[in-house]
C-alpha cells in the first residue's frame, strides 16, 4: 500500500513538473531569439511556410491591451494562481489525465509569458506563418502561446464533454437524425483520451 501511495505521488509530481519544463524550454528559445535574430530580420524555414522573426509584444496574444501591460500582468498572476490550485487538487488522482495535461500546458505557457512581461515589460515572440488569412500571417507567436492555445482548447473540449448542455445537445442531434455526428465525436474523444494516456505513461 505504501508503494502504491508513493507511486501515485510520483505521478502527481509529473504533472506539477510539466509547467516548469514548458517554462524552461520556451525561456531558452526566447533567449536564443533575442541573441541571434536581428530587428526586422526574417528567416524562412520549412519551404517558406514558417518564418522566424523577433517581435516584442507588450500586450496579450495578437497585440491587444498593449497600453495595459501592468493590468495584464496582475490579472495573469491571479489566473495562474487559480490554475495552479486546480492542478494541485487533481495531481494525485489517477484519472483526469486530459484535464491535467490541459492545465499543465496552460500554466507553463502562461508562466513563461508572465515572467517576460514582469521582467522586461514585453513578451518575446519569434514564429509566424506564411499561410492562411492576411491577419493571421501578421501575427507572431512563441511556444508558450501554442501551449496555452492547446491547453485551453483541451480544457474547453473536456468542459463541453462533461456539461449538461453538451448532453442535451447530443440528445437533440440524435433525435434530429444526426447520430453519425455523435459517433464521430465519440471516436475523436476516445482517440484523444488514448493519446493522453500514452503521454502519461511516457512521462
Amino acid at each position: 500500500r505504501a508503494w502504491k501511495r508513493s507511486r501515485g505521488t510520483g505521478r502527481g509530481m509529473i504533472w506539477t513538473l510539466l509547467p516548469g519544463a514548458v517554462f524552461l524550454a520556451d525561456g531558452c528559445l526566447k533567449k536564443k531569439a533575442e541573441e541571434e535574430l536581428k530587428e526586422n530580420e526574417q528567416i524562412p524555414v520549412c519551404k517558406g511556410h514558417i518564418v522566424l522573426r523577433k517581435c516584442h509584444n507588450r500586450g496579450v496574444a495578437g497585440g491587444g491591451f498593449a497600453d495595459s501591460t501592468k493590468k495584464v500582468e496582475i490579472l495573469t498572476f491571479f489566473l495562474l494562481s487559480g490554475l495552479w490550485a486546480r492542478l494541485g487538487a487533481l495531481a494525485g488522482r489517477r484519472k483526469c489525465k486530459a484535464k491535467k495535461l490541459g492545465l499543465a500546458l496552460t500554466i507553463g505557457g502562461g508562466m513563461s509569458n508572465w515572467y517576460d512581461r514582469h521582467k522586461r515589460g514585453y513578451v518575446t515572440d519569434y514564429v509566424s506563418f506564411r499561410f492562411g488569412p492576411e491577419k493571421f500571417r501578421r501575427l507572431v507567436f512563441n511556444v508558450s502561446d501554442f501551449c496555452i492555445f492547446f491547453g485551453l482548447a483541451l480544457l474547453t473540449a473536456i468542459s463541453c464533454r462533461e456539461s449538461r448542455w453538451c448532453r442535451i445537445s447530443r440528445k437533440a442531434l440524435r433525435m434530429a437524425g444526426f447520430s453519425g455526428q455523435k459517433r464521430k465525436f465519440e471516436i475523436f474523444w476516445k482517440n484523444l483520451k488514448k493519446a493522453v494516456d500514452r503521454f502519461g505513461i511516457i512521462w
